[in-house]
């Protein structure tokens, strides 16, 4: 086998800030990637900021975009799987 099972658990610590400008919300976040494997204690496996747009359209709130930056200093490996 060449990877062993594992599971990931998802954190998103926040929101740290929000702001609207011109009907737009900006809202910022952290977030924590946990990766755990039978045999093995969790391990940090990523570490990030999402910053995320939202407006309202038609009185439902909509992503109008999404950027994650992460940490390549608390990467583990290449990034071949989305998070």
């Amino acid at each position: 086998m060449m990877y062993q099972p594992h599971y990931w658990r998802r954190h998103v610590i926040g929101p740290i800030g929000i702001r609207e400008v011109g009907g737009v919300i900006g809202v910022d976040a952290n977030y924590a990637v946990f990766r755990t494997m039978p045999d093995k204690l969790p391990e940090v496996f990523h570490l990030g900021r999402c910053l995320e747009k939202i407006t309202h359209e038609d009185g439902c709130p909509k992503f109008r975009g999404k950027l994650c930056v992460f940490d390549p200093l608390r990467t583990k490996n290449s990034l071949v799987s989305p998070v």
